[in-house]
């Protein structure tokens, strides 16, 4: 990731900004050994923006005329160009889900290798798990922006990646507002693309924004099955789902569902079904639900629960990937509740429950149904968190360790079956799973934890693993801190960087192999460190002490502790010799071998907050929170007066100093403040009353301070000088790194912040910041827990004799590069290259010495005695073993040839008795078929004498009832006669009734008719008059009745909407009061607890009460003993004396121990040489023994086989015995010449007999058998 640095000298208030070009290419930064390009940022010159490329080479804009005119004005007066590059980072941005992915990308060899892709500060990560490598997205953002990853998803096709982001983007001072926090989606593409040069490449596309009136927050992403669709969810306030075309930016279906109620609605994840992109699933909080994407653009919720379901937390969900099966299938987990909500007798909490729901659907997964749903067991007070799918199942992990993995069953009743739980491991049991992804051929599964740290588990191996052993291995090797990075110092002769942080932890990393080489655990939380210069010892403040451990190869060990409280701040000096202590309101510095107090310096009122040394250690500077900076001379203990031009009442945060090596040569002293000011002092080096003071504006307001506090703007809170003096690093409380030319501009005696480069690295307040020896490398530690390695590459133009850089000069080095370079050099002007190196220079390092304790080489000692001892043992066994084995095989040799002779002589007179056996039971058999078939013709014909017996009586039993039924057809016939023609006499008589009554009603209407003709002209008139009269008092009473009707229906509006808000606000209390109740029983069970519990405490606090008076009278005891012991100490010192002038002596007489020494490890070389001797030995004996068995193994094989081989060949004779002793017995001539050709064909052709002969031929030979025997 590279970025130019531009300075403008002449545009106030100039500001920096990313070319925001997204549609254009750009490159994954590589890390280690290539410097790969990447669209380059803006350079704003009033008004205006002008890209630029990195390296020194100009190149205009597209735009003609004034534009360029400014942008070639520009690239003259700043004449500087930086590439800023990540390197490597150790820190996991999180706890948030969705928030990691795998995917194989091929390495220089073409070989895939697995990647970990996840968030890390405000980028994007991409580690090689083989080796720890980093690549890292590219992440173009304007200036004063802050960027945060809420969520990722990977597509299907392992090439594209989605990322939600969140903005808090700074505006410009005169807009209306003074901030914006918006949250979209972006997409990488073809993020595992390789170009020509063998080098990955990816693409951004635009972001995918959602038109709305409010903030729209996404929190979970996820492609379809065919990487074309998009769809992303936003919960906060609303529930909002958006589906867009992502290549084509265009939104193809969105829903947004307002929230009515107070509760908020949490969406866990979102995901579209394998090979479907008309509908998507979502999960969160009480809600399990399918939205159905419509063809008009619409979006369509179900409830994928039935009615009589109860609602459950739905933690997460995940469609299984299903290869070769035509059933869909969709799981979801719950997040676990407790059996019996309550505690036990022995106050422990009873074992939790989480349901697993699995659905299926065969066709369209708007079908699906659950199919079954079970329990599974929590350990203790565990609840699950996340579920993933892979190739045979599926994985269910969360809280205290607990990880279980499914595999898929060919039971349609149960589908998944559980393998393994990992819920015993003391090691992960402090452990959150937040998000998990598998690798494609199911091998591995990398899991973050809450933690912020990263697992990988052997996911292939699952079968064979012990479940109480730990599995899980930190992919960042030697583990991440788990909390904010409090402080950080740097090795001069070795790569290595330590670290503290809040977990309480100590970190030392190896940035040569990127990895984690130790890691201490305090019992108290650490807030200073400092690494010697040799990399050999280590200075760890604490707030009441400071100790001092010795780096070990393998462990940190603690040397000794010095009685130092509210130390704030460790450094030690450049040459290693001396080393200082912030100790609350002084200074104090020590000598780093005898630990004795050298100087103890005060002036400060307040706590102090940074310190740092001299170049040639000779003087020290000091800021703190009092507002106040101050600076000594070692020597002479002398104040520098000129730094303290600096002071006032505002906190200082950061320090860095420039001193010279000659006196009368300039010196510079820069701070920054809490306000968001940076201040410097430059003065003449011992030169009095030549002081400059120049420094940026604060934050004017209180607004403007509430807004840096919620992360809308910035301030620096730690500066780092360049060893070589070229440029100035700081860091942000918004996480980004600023890089400033050294010296600084003209624009801060104006007042006004001098041009730099923001980079955007954390997403929190930068706390530490070192630069390497070589000054290659650049360090930040953040409060969000991670570390950051930066490469920051720049041209400089530098005055030749220490003259003043001109115009001329700098616009030569900017418009030509290199080749500027060297012309300026012709006019007086040089340029001086940083960090050009492609990696570091390790011969700078010394690398191949590293400390060991005496213990361990005792170890190491005795460890060899233990395994030469080991050898000889197993060289005597193995001989005795091989002797005793020869032994056992001539016995066994013996013993089977023994047991050959007895079986086969045993088989041959069991084949006799058979075959006598065989004989007699075959004429038996004869006898028995011969009786049963004259038995089965009797019985035949018994059955069918009963059967025509029985066929005679049922014909004689149809005949009588077929007339029986004419008789009652014949009965049937008359009564419907008879009943037809009294029905028809019934009819004629109804019809003359009716007649009669119809002529009377005739006349009745007539009478009437004429009446009311008469009635009508009578009323006619009086109707004429009362119809005027009533027209005009209906008009009145229509006019009166419309506005009352208006106006009743607007009450009738609003009673209606009033009744509406009552219903749904009771409806509210009904659930609310249904929870309160639910709450009051558990208070109740809590507050029964909770008295037990009291009840116990009571009994303990009685009993402490009798143990601390027991603790007092022995106090008593024990101030007596402290006396008696303060007496002995004295005598003890009196001795002290000659022991010193003994431990003199010893020392005088080490020169012979020492070559005593070397000759003992001389020895220890002879006695590893005869051991490796006797191992090869040894390997030789293990070969002979091992070609041994094999020969005893084959000669087993081969007796098997002959022994197989006889028994074949005597079961062969046998038949063949017996068909001749059967062809002896056969009389016949045709029965012989038969018997002879199945035996020819038997035995001579090999052929199978042919079996239906033999049958015809039996009873012949059975009676010829017979009267043999006889």
């Amino acid at each position: 990731i590279s970025s130019q640095l531009g300075l403008a000298g002449r545009a106030p208030a100039t500001r920096r900004s990313w070319a925001l070009d997204t549609r254009e290419e750009g490159r994954l930064g590589s890390g280690r050994g290539s410097t790969p390009s990447q669209p380059t940022p803006s350079t704003m010159v009033n008004g205006t923006t002008s890209a630029t490329k990195f390296g020194g080479t100009s190149s205009a804009s597209p735009a003609k005329g004034k534009k360029e005119k400014r942008a070639c004005r520009a690239r003259e007066e700043t004449g500087i160009h930086a590439d800023v590059e990540i390197i490597h980072s150790f820190g996991v941005h999180g706890p948030v889900r969705n928030n990691v992915g795998l995917l194989p990308i091929l390495d220089e060899h073409g070989t895939p290798k697995d990647h970990a892709i996840f968030p890390s500060g405000q980028h994007v990560a991409m580690m090689r798990i083989e080796d720890g490598d980093m690549r890292f997205l590219v992440n173009k953002m304007r200036q004063g922006t802050m960027r945060q990853i809420v969520a990722l998803a990977l597509s299907p096709n392992r090439k594209h990646v989605a990322i939600c982001e969140r903005i808090l983007e700074e505006l410009v001072p005169d807009a209306t507002e003074h901030h914006r926090d918006v949250t979209h989606v972006s997409v990488y593409r073809h993020i595992s693309t390789e170009d020509g040069r063998g080098r990955l490449t990816q693409r951004k596309t635009p972001p995918l924004t959602y038109p709305s009136d409010h903030p729209v927050h996404f929190k979970c992403v996820d492609f379809s099955s065919d990487s074309k669709l998009l769809v992303a969810v936003a919960d906060d306030p609303d529930l909002t789902i958006v589906v867009w075309h992502w290549e084509k930016d265009k939104i193809s279906h969105q829903c947004q569902l307002l929230n009515m109620s107070k509760e908020k609605v949490d969406v866990t994840r979102v995901c579209f079904p394998p090979n479907d992109k008309t509908c998507v699933t979502t999960s969160g909080h009480m809600s399990l639900k399918m939205w159905s994407l419509n063809p008009d653009g619409g979006v369509s919720q179900k409830n994928l629960l039935p009615p009589n379901k109860g609602q459950e937390n739905f933690v997460d969900h995940a469609w299984m990937s299903g290869r070769g099966d035509a059933i869909r299938r969709m799981v979801a987990v719950t997040d676990g509740v407790s059996r019996d909500h309550g505690l036990n007798l022995d106050g422990k909490e009873d074992s939790r429950e989480f349901l697993i729901l699995i659905f299926e659907a065969m066709d369209n997964p708007s079908s699906m149904e659950l199919r079954k749903n079970f329990s599974a067991s929590l350990p203790g007070t565990s609840r699950v968190e996340t579920i993933t799918p892979y190739g045979k199942g599926f994985v269910v992990a969360g809280s205290s360790g607990f990880f279980s993995v499914y595999e898929r069953t060919d039971d349609r009743k149960d589908p998944y079956l559980l393998i393994k739980t990992f819920s015993k491991n003391e090691y992960m049991a402090s452990e959150t799973f937040m998000s998990m992804a598998a690798s494609p051929n199911d091998e591995m599964l990398v899991a973050i934890t809450k933690d912020k740290d990263i697992y990988s588990f052997p996911l292939g191996n699952i079968d064979i693993m012990d479940d109480t052993e730990n599995h899980f291995q930190h992919v960042c090797a030697g583990g991440l801190h788990r909390g904010k990075v409090l402080a950080m110092d740097l090795c001069l002769q070795k790569p290595v960087l330590v670290t503290c942080g809040e977990d309480r932890t100590i970190r030392l990393w190896d940035y040569q192999r990127w990895r984690c080489e130790l890691s201490h655990e305090c019992t108290e939380e650490p807030v200073a460190v400092a690494l010697h210069p040799t990399g050999f010892q280590l200075l760890v403040g604490f707030k009441e002490r400071v100790r001092v451990f010795n780096v070990l190869h393998k462990e940190m060990k603690m040397y000794r502790e010095i009685p130092i409280t509210k130390c704030r701040e460790l450094q030690y000096s450049h040459g290693g010799h001396q080393f200082a202590c912030a100790s609350s309101i002084s200074i104090v510095v020590y000598c780093s071998y005898t630990f004795q107090l050298l100087n103890t310096f005060t002036g400060h009122i307040g706590p102090v907050r940074r310190i740092a040394w001299a170049p040639n250690d000779l003087s020290i500077f000091s800021a703190g929170v009092d507002g106040n900076v101050y600076g000594w001379e070692l020597t002479t203990g002398v104040r520098i007066e000129e730094v303290s031009q600096l002071n006032q009442s505002i906190a200082y945060s950061g320090l860095a100093v420039s001193i010279p090596k000659k006196k009368n040569e300039k010196a510079s002293l820069i701070a920054c403040s809490i306000d968001g000011a940076l201040r410097e002092v430059t003065w003449n080096w011992g030169m009095p009353d030549t002081q400059q003071i120049r420094g940026s504006e604060p934050v004017p307001n209180s607004e403007a301070l509430n807004m840096l506090a919620q992360g809308y703007s910035s301030t620096i809170t730690v500066v780092a000088l360049a060893h070589n003096g070229t440029y100035l690093v700081a860091g942000t409380s918004n996480g980004a790194i600023h890089v400033y030319a050294w010296p600084l501009t003209d624009e801060l005696t104006a007042g006004k912040v001098p041009p730099h480069v923001e980079y955007p690295v954390h997403n929190g307040a930068v706390e530490a910041l070192c630069i390497a020896p070589d000054d290659s490398y650049v360090f930040s530690a953040s409060a969000d827990g991670s570390i950051f390695v930066l490469r920051i590459s720049a041209t400089l133009p530098v005055p030749a004799k220490g003259g003043a850089i001109t115009a001329q000069g700098e616009g030569a080095a900017a418009e030509g590069g290199d080749g500027a370079a060297a012309e300026g050099e012709g006019d007086g002007m040089r340029a001086l290259q940083l960090g050009m190196q492609t990696g570091l220079n390790l011969s700078l390092f010394n690398l191949d010495v590293v400390q060991v304790s005496l213990e361990e080489l005792e170890d190491r000692r005795r460890e060899v005695d233990d395994m030469s001892k080991k050898v000889e043992e197993m060289k005597s066994d193995n001989d005795f073993a091989l002797h005793r084995k020869d032994l056992d095989w001539e016995i066994e040799i013996k013993r089977v040839n023994e047991e050959k002779d007895n079986l086969v002589a045993a088989e041959q007179a069991r084949f006799s008795d058979l075959q006598k056996l065989h004989d007699e039971t075959k004429g038996k058999h004869l006898n028995i078929v011969q009786r049963k078939e004259d038995n089965h013709v009797k019985v035949t014909q018994e059955l069918e004498n009963q059967y025509e017996f029985k066929l005679a009586m049922e014909m004689e039993r149809y005949d009588k009832l077929s007339e029986e039924i004419e008789a009652i057809q014949q009965r049937c016939e008359g009564l419907l006669e008879a009943q037809a023609a009294e029905h028809e006499s019934k009819v004629r008589d109804h019809d003359a009734k009716s007649k009669r009554v119809e002529k009377e009603l005739r006349m009745e209407i007539e009478k009437l008719q004429d009446d009311a003709k008469h009635n009508e002209q009578a009323f006619k008139e009086v109707l004429d008059q009362q119809e005027q009269e009533y027209e005009k008092e209906l008009q009145q009473l229509m006019d009166a009745a419309q506005v009352e009707l208006s106006l009743e229906r607007k009450y009738t509006n609003k009673m209606k909407k009033l009744v509406q808000d009552r219903s749904t606000t009771i409806a509210r209390l009904e659930k609310k009061m249904y929870e309160l109740k639910t709450a009051a029983e558990m208070r109740d069970v809590m507050l029964s607890a909770d008295k037990v519990k009291n009840e116990k405490l009571s009994a303990t606090l009685d009993h402490f009460k009798r143990h601390m008076e027991e603790r007092e009278s022995t106090l008593e005891d024990k101030e007596k003993g402290i006396l008696e012991l303060r007496r002995k100490n004295i005598t003890l010192d009196n001795f002290r004396f000659v022991l010193d002038h003994r431990v003199q002596q010893l020392m005088e007489e080490r020169g012979p121990i020492t070559r005593h020494i070397e000759g003992l490890e001389g020895h220890i070389d002879a006695m590893y040489d005869e051991l490796e001797r006797e191992y090869h030995s040894k390997k030789q004996t293990d070969q002979q023994v091992g070609a041994k068995d094999m020969r005893l193994r084959t000669l087993g094989s081969e007796l098997l086989v002959l022994r197989t081989s006889l028994v074949e060949k005597e079961s062969y004779i046998a038949s063949f015995k017996r068909d001749l002793s059967a062809l002896v017995g056969v009389s016949s001539p045709k029965d012989i010449e038969d018997a002879v050709k199945d035996a020819y064909h038997k035995y001579v052709k090999e052929e199978a007999p042919r079996r239906r002969a033999v049958r015809r031929r039996v009873p012949a030979a059975g009676g010829a058998n017979g009267g043999a025997g006889g």
